[in-house]
């Protein structure tokens, strides 16, 4: 199996220079494709994004406390399923 060729982490992350936590984003939202959405808890990751209206993100990302973190995708997934 080859990895696709779209990008859904862009290059104009907010990153440190060689961090390996964006490196990994790309190839688990690569293999994730397009209907992906990423629900991130306070962390790094969440300054990987940037600032918007620049955000690194091609798909949709919901910044959220680290406690609800779980609750967050697990009303996300659910939501999902009822729509579809």
């Amino acid at each position: 199996m080859a990895i696709p060729d779209e990008e859904y982490i862009l290059k104009t992350t907010s990153a440190c220079a060689g961090c390996p936590s964006s490196l990994i984003l790309r190839y688990v939202t690569k293999a994730a494709g397009p209907d992906t959405v990423l629900v991130i808890p306070a962390c790094c990751t969440s300054v990987i994004q940037g600032v918007y209206p620049t955000t690194a993100m091609n798909i949709p990302v919901y910044n959220v406390a680290f406690a609800s973190a779980a609750a967050v995708g697990s009303g996300m997934s659910e939501a999902f399923r009822a729509a579809g």
